[in-house]
């Protein structure tokens, strides 16, 4: 009979543990910043460009354009919020599939964070602006224009740049390790498509109507606050000192609840024994 609250007693700790490695992690701010993306197949847009537009004759297009990235270093510097992959799609049939661009060397697509993300707890949400600031894609082959029907078939390079003006969108961040998560976010993109004749490159043509604005979107992206070490291969938090203190705390921790479980085990047994 002497043994048996040790019962209820190591359930109780158990459950406290358990919630308590859901809790225990520091406080995250994600501050406002600059991620640089690069672009990777099989990425492809899909403008409606209106009869007449190449010229008089000219048919419709309304083909998908497969695109890739025109890389540079944009003077924006490391991504601190770094993505391993993420899809935006839009209708009708536009999809861009970006990544972190840890060189720096091949930025193509920087998307503003405009606001900082708190997130206190592992299970927390948070919602913050986000904007579009540059975009360079090219064409990875010429597209064909045709005249009056189908006949006289004309090749021609695209590039997908911003027009003007851009619309902020939203990014819904979602907590669920010390220093990762997830995020859904919604895009507004007004593009202007840039159309080079192959056979007459001084042949340059634009286009930026409205009806090309297209609103891109994806969801549950993983997202992580760490990059590659360039030495050994460990994963460290950049861009704030204040995370690398974070990381260390979170770990100690989330220690805490396994050395309770382990004490708790350890007097369940000393009382069975006894």
């Amino acid at each position: 009979m002497k043994g048996k609250w040790t019962i209820p007693v190591l359930a109780s700790i158990l459950v406290i543990g358990l919630f308590g490695s859901v809790y225990a992690a520091s406080p995250l701010v994600i501050p406002a910043g600059f991620d640089s993306l690069t672009t990777f197949p099989p990425s492809e847009v899909n403008p409606i460009i209106p009869a007449d537009f190449f010229g008089p004759g000219s048919d419709p297009f309304s083909s998908v354009i497969p695109v890739d990235g025109i890389g540079a270093d944009l003077g924006f510097g490391p991504s601190d919020f770094e993505l391993s992959s993420v899809l935006y799609t839009a209708l009708p049939s536009t999809s861009i599939f970006l990544e972190s661009d840890l060189s720096l060397m091949d930025t193509d697509t920087v998307i503003e964070r405009q606001g900082a993300a708190n997130l206190p707890t592992i299970v927390s949400i948070d919602t913050i602006p986000i904007e579009i600031v540059e975009l360079n894609l090219v064409s990875t082959s010429p597209i064909t224009v045709t005249f009056n029907g189908g006949m006289d078939p004309e090749l021609w390079d695209v590039e997908v740049q911003l027009s003007g003006s851009q619309t902020p969108g939203t990014m819904t961040i979602t907590r669920t390790g010390p220093s990762s998560g997830t995020f859904d976010s919604s895009l507004p993109v007004a593009p202007v498509f840039t159309f080079t004749q192959l056979s007459f490159p001084f042949q340059i043509l634009q286009i930026q109507p409205p009806e090309l604005n297209a609103v891109l979107t994806s969801t549950n992206t993983p997202w992580s606050l760490q990059t590659p070490s360039p030495i050994g291969g460990t994963f460290i938090p950049i861009d704030q000192t204040a995370l690398l203190l974070a990381g260390v705390q979170s770990i100690s921790m989330w220690m805490i609840p396994v050395v309770i479980a382990g004490v708790g085990i350890g007097v369940f047994v000393i009382k069975r024994r006894k």
